[in-house]
């Protein structure tokens, strides 16, 4: 039986190591990844960088500002929608009520 590669597969990748100073740092990434027979798409978000200094690794995690600032804008985006619709069915209720 054939190995057929995974439609989606999430996973935690990390990069090269970089050596600076003693320091070895190595980024760390989340990885979605979408394979279809039409093509595939991959996408990566940075979690964190570790960084090992003297057999000592630490785990510094990375906030993703541009992340919490879309995820706002399309949460102030639905509301705004959300209260626009409902202003626009209100005058149409009451004309429908009143006859």
């Amino acid at each position: 039986m054939e190995n057929k590669p995974k439609v989606w597969q999430f996973g935690t990748t990390t990069g090269q190591p970089i050596t600076v100073g003693g320091r070895t740092i190595v980024p760390e990434a989340q990885a979605v990844a979408l394979n279809t027979p039409l093509g595939g798409f991959v996408w990566n978000r940075p979690t964190a960088v570790l960084v090992e200094q003297d057999g000592v690794t630490a785990r510094v995690p990375i906030l993703d500002v541009t992340r919490f600032a879309l995820l706002a804008i399309w949460g102030l985006s639905f509301v705004v929608m959300a209260l626009a619709w409902l202003n626009g069915r209100r005058p149409h209720q009451l004309e429908e009520n009143n006859e």
